[in-house]
């Protein structure tokens, strides 16, 4: 793609004709559940939990080599495919 091609794609305009009023509907329809909502948000708050308690302990014990430290660490992982591996 060329670089006025990206240009011309990122400031087109869409008509005033074609623009719908805010209140006409078609808007989009609420789906997630309660218990959908709760996972969500435990799993936000387990999630920011284990990141803040990984960086104390790598300030604790690696001190200003944070970074180079946790590279051989990420290293060691074997790699994983995005889906689960079908049995057989």
């Amino acid at each position: 793609m060329s670089q006025a091609t990206t240009r011309s794609a990122f400031l087109r305009r869409k008509p005033i004709d074609e623009v719908e009023p805010e209140g006409a509907g078609g808007g989009l329809e609420r789906t997630l559940g309660l218990w959908q909502l709760t996972a969500i948000g435990v799993g936000g708050i387990i999630g920011a939990g284990i990141f803040s308690l990984a960086g104390a302990v790598a300030n604790e014990k690696a001190g200003p080599a944070v970074v180079p430290s946790s590279s051989p660490g990420s290293r060691a992982q074997p790699p994983r495919s995005p889906t689960p591996s079908s049995p057989g």
